[in-house]
């Protein structure tokens, strides 16, 4: 919650100047005398108000920590056990790596858990379960077994298939390893903001009466990197969604939206097995999560700028605006595609005027769409030849 220090609620007055001021009078009526600035007397006072001023600020910030609003870590986790909310804790990046054994003399080798392998910056990853190994004379003996990050958190995300090829235990034997998707799930600890969405809709979870809020809260806390959630029923299908995206009576879509996009199988899973707990869904309620639905679109915009402009800079400057609104933009589930905010957007200081080719037409996004721009910040250029001179 973005608050400005004007918004911030005051339980007593912490203003230095009318601090100062109260004090001044308070001496003055005491003494029976002006109290002019270069007193000793004044000194004094300053010196007083300024310590009564930082207390006051402290006893007021204090205040706010009881607020879930203003709450920062720890007393938002102490707000959060109030209505059963935890902080989600880090979740380290998952993955499968494959053992290859070469064919030699016949043995039997055991990975066993915990036995580690390296990829791209010496990220460590474990097995989380043990195999035994026939090797033969004859045939090469492959293996692949889940892996885990041994340090959670979003470092370990990102490695693609071939790059965890580093076996770090020694199995008394040749072997060659490499994974075989992309590591993914790793989550750093959740953040502030997060949390405290999740406490404000902490009282839906109450009820399992199947409100389209406590499915969200209950999707929220599968997973720390879900940023928004969309549910759809029979009871509230989507407004000019397509007919196949009309759920049957009884039955519940979720559709998950992560921080880098649209979620994994295993993302998924996780989200549809922690909302159709039986202390979570009615009876009746057939939970399924889906993958968000994807409406990519592509920005072609050219910038005609004022003489004397610096079209470096201009451009940057627009790039960065753009960026800044893609990002609010494509976390969230249900934002239409409306080429005059991004107009707007790219309307920064030194552009005369913003001639957008794509996209053409406004774009209507149902509540379990994604509005993707595919080529981001490329899309946009300077119009050179057409400078304005006003």
């Amino acid at each position: 919650m973005n608050q400005t220090t004007t918004d911030l609620p005051k339980f007593i007055d912490d203003d230095p100047q009318r601090i100062t001021s109260e004090l001044i009078a308070a001496y003055q009526n005491m003494a029976g005398k002006t109290l002019y600035p270069g007193q000793v007397e004044r000194l004094l006072i300053d010196l007083i108000a300024y310590r009564e001023s930082v207390t006051r600020a402290a006893f007021n910030d204090a205040g706010r920590q009881n607020l879930v609003a203003f709450a920062r870590a720890p007393m938002l986790d102490y707000l959060g056990e109030l209505v059963g909310v935890v902080r989600l804790p880090a979740q380290p990046a998952r993955s499968k790596v494959s053992f290859t054994f070469r064919a030699g003399a016949s043995q039997q080798v055991i990975i066993k858990p915990q036995t580690l392998v390296a990829g791209r910056g010496d990220i460590q990853f474990q097995t989380t379960e043990q195999a035994v190994v026939n090797i033969a004379p004859d045939k090469d003996a492959t293996v692949a077994l889940a892996v885990v990050a041994v340090e959670p958190g979003m470092d370990g995300n990102g490695q693609e298939p071939g790059a965890i090829s580093h076996l770090v235990d020694d199995l008394g034997v040749t072997v060659t390893v490499a994974n075989t998707e992309i590591s993914a799930g790793g989550a750093d600890a959740e953040d502030d903001e997060r949390l405290r969405q999740r406490i404000r809709l902490a009282p839906e979870s109450f009820s399992v009466a199947g409100s389209a809020a406590a499915y969200r809260h209950h999707a929220l806390r599968a997973h720390q990197s879900i940023v928004d959630v969309a549910v759809v029923s029979a009871n509230n299908p989507e407004a000019g969604g397509r007919p196949e995206d009309v759920p049957k009576p009884g039955e519940v879509w979720l559709y998950p939206l992560v921080g880098d996009g649209l979620p994994g199988a295993d993302l998924l899973k996780t989200v549809e097995n922690t909302c159709s707990a039986d202390r979570v869904r009615p009876l009746t309620d057939k939970v399924t999560a889906k993958s968000p639905v994807e409406f990519p679109y592509q920005l072609l915009a050219s910038l005609q700028l004022y003489a004397g402009s610096d079209a470096k800079e201009v451009q940057q400057r627009a790039q960065v605006a753009l960026q800044a609104y893609l990002q609010t933009q494509q976390a969230k589930l249900g934002n239409d595609i409306v080429p005059s905010q991004l107009v707007a957007v790219l309307s920064v200081p030194g552009v005369y005027q913003v001639n957008l080719q794509q996209p053409v037409a406004v774009q209507k996004v149902p509540s379990y769409g994604w509005a993707h721009c595919v080529n981001g910040v490329t899309g946009v250029g300077i119009d050179q030849g057409s400078l304005d001179n006003g």
